[in-house]
């Protein structure tokens, strides 16, 4: 077997147990438990959380790739971006403009996600505000989602 198609196996496994660690967490969390404090920082997989206390996005600006590396160059896969909140809660994520992703979609338990749009040039880079509303409450973020093109030395 060669190690292009174990790598591929190892990633699809990978990326299982993350969508079902995900689930999980999002069915069985309770009011006490908090989920998400921190994003994460990963440009190919990016992870928002979203502080119910004071309506803030972590990170504020998050930049992303518009596809997941393949080692040092840009692979097939678009880039999803997901937001969670810190415990259950109707989070609804609207971006300004549609030029970064293609329509936010939401489980109404504090989970949103959207897919990056790809860019036409190595050299292009988007900027897209987008606001957030947590039941009742607005917020208007001062940090973007910045799009970056995929790939380089990380």
């Amino acid at each position: 077997m060669s190690v292009r198609i174990m790598r591929r196996y190892a990633f699809l496994l990978a990326l299982l147990l993350t969508v079902t660690i995900f689930r999980c967490s999002s069915s069985m969390r309770q009011s006490t438990d908090e989920f998400c404090k921190a994003g994460n920082g990963s440009k190919a997989r990016p992870l928002i959380c979203v502080d119910e206390r004071n309506l803030t996005a972590s990170p504020a600006v998050a930049h992303v790739f518009d596809v997941e590396p393949d080692g040092d160059l840009p692979s097939s896969r678009t880039v999803v971006v997901h937001w969670f909140t810190q415990h259950t809660a109707d989070l609804r994520i609207d971006f300004k403009d549609t030029s970064c992703t293609e329509p936010v979609q939401c489980d109404g338990h504090g989970h949103c996600w959207a897919k990056v749009k790809r860019l036409s040039t190595a050299t292009e880079h988007r900027q897209c505000r987008y606001g957030m509303t947590l039941g009742d409450g607005k917020l208007d973020p001062d940090g973007d989602l910045v799009v970056d093109p995929c790939c380089w030395r990380y």
